[in-house]
C-alpha cells in the first residue's frame, strides 16, 4: 500500500505493555495464546477425532506443570498446555451447543416452520439470491441460529422484518469443505424448498443495525448513480466488500494477478480509512486523545457497516489497540495485538478457524509485523544515502510496497498452495501498480459517496470523477497483467504436501514467538518451503510425461482436456468458465486444437480464445479429421467425436445410447446400458446414469491416463 501521509508517532511516555516482561515471565503472552488457540481449533475443525487425545494430553501437561512450577517455572509451557485445553473445551462446546442441535434439525425429513429476520441484503450469485436469516423460533421453541436460503427471485423484505417460512432443513454446504466454510461464518443450516408464509414489517424505532444498513444502501446507490457499471461495481467492492457488481472477467483478472484481497474488507481497508480519519482529525487541530477516540468510533462503525466478518473484526481490533495507545499513552506490541484479536474471534466462534480469509489475513499480518520491520531497517540505511528528497521518498514508497507484499506472501503462500493450488508470480508488481491505486481510490470514492448521501453534490461530482479515473486505471492495468503468460502458476498437491506445509508454517510461527529470533527460523522455513514447492511443480510433470492424460470436468456438455506428447486439445468450453479453469490449472497458454459444442456459452469461448491466441476453433456440426504427433487422431461425423490415442479409442458425445469404444465420455449416459466392460464417464449428474458408469465429482475432475502400453489408470482429480 502506498503511503498517502505520514503516520503520527506513537507516544513513548510509559514502558511497553507486553514487550518488557518481568524476570522469568512470558514474552508476548497474548501472541502465544492467540497462535496456540487458532492452531488447535484449525486442527480440530479438520480432525475432530483428535479432541479427546488433545484434551487428555493438555490436562496431563497442566497437572505436571502445576506440580513442578516452583522448581523449574515452565511458564510458557504451562500457558501453552492451558490454552490447548481451553481450545478443546471451546470446540466441544461448539459441537454440543451449536452443531448438534443444527444437525438434528437437518436429519428431519419433514418441513420445519420457523420465524426469522435478516440483517443485510442478499448475496447475488449469478441469477441466485442468497439470504442469511437469524432465527427467533424453530417450530414452537425459541432457537437462535443462522440459516441460508436461496431463491431465484428477490424477496420483498428489509433487514429486521420478521419472516415466517416453512422449509426442509439440510446442512449448508454441498461438500465437507463447503460446510466448513459456512460454519466459519456462523451458518449451520440451509432451507430447502422454502415457502414464505408471512412477512411482518417492523414498525417504529428499529435496531441500530437497520440504520447502518440504510446508510450502506445510500452509499451504494450514490456510487451506482455517479459511475458506470464497471467502475461503480469495483468501487463498491473495494469500499464495502460488495462484489455483486463486479464483472466476471474483472474478478477473474484480480484473482489471477493476486490482488483479490482488495475486494475483501480487511487490514488494507481498515488501516487506510482509519488512519485517514485520524489524520484529518489531527489536521483539524483536535487533540491526540480526542482524535483517537473519534477514530475508534469510526473503526467500530465501519466494522458494523461491513458486517463484522472475521477478517474485518481481526483488523478492527488491531486498529483499536493501536488507537488506544494514544488514549493511554502506551505503545502496544503488534504481535500481542494480533494474538489478542485472533483469540477474541475464536471465543466468538471457534469454527471461524476454518475461514480461509481469516487464515490468510492473520498470516499476512504476521509476516508483515515480523519481517517487514527488519527489512525496512536494512534498506532504510541504503535509501538514506540518496540526497534528493523526492527521489528518496519515491524509492522508499516503491520498496515499502514490494517488501510488504513479499513479507505477506512468505507466510500466505503455503495456505494458497493448499487451498487454491496457485502461485501468483506477479503479485508483488501488481500490488505495487494496481492495488497501490486502490488506497487513494477508496478514500476519494468513499468521501464522494458520503458527500452524496449528505446532499452535497458540488463536492460529490469532482471526487467521483477523480475516483472513476483511478478505478479505470486499475481495470486497464489488471487486464494487461492478466494477459501476461504465467501470471499465476498452478500446482497439484496431495494430503502429504498439505500436512508438510501446515507443519512448516506452525513451526516457523512458534519458533519466532518463543525464541524472539528471526534469521534461523526464517531461513529454515523458506528453504523447506522452496523444496516443497519445487516438488509440487516437478512431480506431476514427471509423472505425466510419458502418458496421454484426459482430464474431464462436470457439465451438461463434455469438457475434456487432452494432453499427449507435448500437444494439447480442448473439447468444449464447459459451464460457467470451467474450461478456462482447466487451462489455468494446467498452466496452458497454447492449444493445438479446440472444439466447441453448439450450445457452449459465447463468453466462455471468447475467454478461452483470448488466453490461447492463434488457435482456430472447430464447432459441432463440422465433419473433420485431425492428425497429431505420436499417433493421436481426432475425428468427427458432425455429432460425436472419436479420439485415437496410444492404441485406445475414446468416444466423446453429448448423449450416447451404446458404443463399443474403450472409453465413453458423455453428458448423459442412458440408464439401460450396462458399461461393465467399458470405462464410461458421466459429466452431468442431472441425467440418468448407466450401470457401472463413473460420475465426475462435484467441483473436481476425473483424470484418465493412458500409457504407452495402452494401460488405463484413473485419478480422482486435483
Amino acid at each position: 500500500m502506498l503511503k498517502i501521509f505520514r503516520a503520527p508517532e506513537r507516544p513513548q511516555r510509559r514502558p511497553e505493555l507486553f514487550n518488557a516482561p518481568r524476570k522469568g515471565g512470558i514474552v508476548r503472552p497474548l501472541a502465544i495464546v492467540g497462535a496456540v488457540c487458532f492452531t488447535c481449533l484449525y486442527l480440530l475443525v479438520d480432525f475432530p477425532r483428535l479432541l479427546p487425545w488433545m484434551s487428555a494430553a493438555a490436562s496431563a501437561a497442566c497437572l505436571v506443570g502445576v506440580l513442578l512450577y516452583r522448581r523449574v517455572r515452565p511458564a510458557t509451557a504451562l500457558l501453552t498446555a492451558a490454552v490447548i485445553l481451553f481450545s478443546c473445551l471451546l470446540m466441544a462446546g461448539a459441537e454440543y451447543f451449536t452443531l448438534r442441535p443444527a444437525h438434528t434439525l437437518a436429519q428431519a425429513s419433514d418441513p420445519v416452520r420457523f420465524t426469522a429476520h435478516t440483517i443485510s441484503d442478499p448475496d447475488r450469485v449469478k441469477s441466485r439470491y442468497d439470504y442469511v436469516f437469524v432465527t427467533d423460533t424453530v417450530g414452537e421453541e425459541t432457537f437462535h441460529t443462522k440459516i441460508i436460503l436461496s431463491t431465484y427471485t428477490p424477496l420483498e423484505i428489509e433487514p429486521y422484518d420478521t419472516v415466517t417460512i416453512s422449509a426442509r432443513m439440510s446442512r449448508p454446504g454441498q461438500s465437507v469443505e463447503g460446510e466448513r466454510s459456512f460454519n466459519s461464518r456462523g451458518i449451520y443450516l440451509r432451507a430447502v424448498e422454502p415457502v414464505v408464509e408471512r412477512i411482518e414489517r417492523r414498525e417504529g424505532v428499529r435496531p441500530p443495525g437497520y440504520y447502518i444498513w440504510k446508510f450502506r444502501t445510500a452509499l451504494s446507490e450514490h456510487i451506482s448513480a455517479a459511475l458506470d457499471a464497471e467502475t461503480g461495481g469495483l468501487l463498491r467492492g473495494i469500499l464495502l466488500g460488495d462484489q455483486s457488481g463486479m464483472t466476471e472477467d474483472l474478478s477473474h483478472d484480480f484473482r489471477l494477478i493476486g490482488i483479490s484481497h482488495v475486494l475483501s474488507v480487511s487490514g488494507l481497508h481498515m488501516s487506510v480509512l482509519g488512519m485517514t480519519v485520524f489524520f484529518l482529525l489531527r489536521r483539524s487541530r483536535a487533540g491526540a486523545r480526542v482524535s483517537a477516540l473519534l477514530s475508534g468510533c469510526f473503526v467500530f462503525f465501519f466494522m458494523a457497516l461491513t458486517g463484522f466478518t472475521p477478517s474485518v473484526v481481526r483488523s478492527g481490533v488491531m486498529m483499536l489497540v493501536y488507537l488506544s495507545s494514544f488514549l493511554f499513552r502506551r505503545t502496544p506490541d503488534s504481535l500481542n495485538s494480533l494474538g489478542g484479536a485472533v483469540f477474541l474471534l475464536m471465543l466468538i466462534n471457534p469454527l471461524s478457524a476454518a475461514d480461509i480469509g481469516l487464515t490468510l489475513s492473520v498470516l499476512a499480518t504476521f509476516g508483515i509485523v515480523t519481517l517487514h520491520v527488519r527489512l525496512a531497517q536494512w534498506y532504510d540505511k541504503h535509501l538514506n544515502t540518496i540526497t534528493f528528497t523526492p527521489a528518496r521518498r519515491l524509492f522508499k514508497g516503491v520498496v515499502d510496497v514490494l517488501s510488504i507484499s513479499l513479507c505477506a506472501t512468505a507466510f500466505t503462500l503455503p495456505v494458497i498452495l493448499v487451498e487454491f493450488n496457485v502461485i501468483n508470480i506477479l503479485a508483488p508488481i501488481s500490488n505495487l501498480l494496481v492495488a497501490g491505486i486502490a488506497s487513494p481510490a477508496m478514500v476519494i470514492g468513499g468521501l464522494a459517496a458520503v458527500f452524496g448521501a449528505a446532499g452535497l453534490p458540488l463536492l460529490e461530482q469532482p471526487l467521483f470523477t477523480c475516483a472513476g479515473a483511478l478505478l479505470r486505471v486499475m481495470i486497464r492495468l489488471s487486464n494487461a497483467f492478466a494477459d501476461i503468460p504465467y501470471a499465476a502458476y498452478y500446482v497439484r498437491d496431495g494430503s502429504a504436501v498439505r500436512l508438510l506445509l501446515t507443519v512448516f508454517v506452525v513451526t516457523a510461527v512458534f519458533w519466532i514467538l518463543m525464541r524472539r529470533e528471526l534469521l534461523r527460523p526464517m531461513a529454515a522455513y523458506l528453504t523447506a518451503l522452496a523444496i516443497v514447492v519445487g516438488a509440487c511443480v516437478a512431480v506431476p510433470a514427471m509423472r505425466d510425461r510419458d502418458c496421454a492424460v484426459l482430464q474431464i470436468v462436470q457439465g451438461s456438455n463434455p469438457c475434456v482436456l487432452i494432453r499427449n506428447a507435448g500437444q494439447t486439445v480442448l473439447i468444449g468450453s464447459g459451464r460457467e468458465g470451467i474450461g478456462l479453469n482447466l487451462l489455468e490449472l494446467n498452466n496452458i497458454y497454447r492449444l493445438d486444437f479446440v472444439f466447441f459444442w453448439s450450445d457452449d456459452s459465447d463468453p466462455d469461448e471468447s475467454r478461452i480464445l483470448r488466453r490461447c491466441r492463434g488457435v482456430e476453433p472447430v464447432f459441432q456440426g463440422e465433419v473433420f479429421h485431425a492428425d497429431f504427433s505420436d499417433g493421436m487422431a481426432l475425428s468427427s461425423d458432425g455429432e460425436t467425436l472419436l479420439l485415437q490415442v496410444t492404441g485406445r479409442t475414446v468416444r466423446i458425445a453429448e448423449n450416447l445410447t451404446g458404443d463399443g469404444a474403450d472409453v465413453l465420455i458423455a453428458g448423459g449416459l442412458s440408464e439401460e446400458i450396462d458399461y461393465a466392460h467399458v470405462l464410461a464417464v458421466e459429466t452431468n449428474s442431472s441425467y440418468a446414469k448407466g450401470r457401472n458408469a463413473l460420475t465426475v465429482p462435484y467441483n473436481s475432475a476425473i483424470i484418465i491416463t493412458i500409457d504407452k502400453d495402452a494401460q488405463l489408470a484413473l485419478d480422482g482429480g486435483p
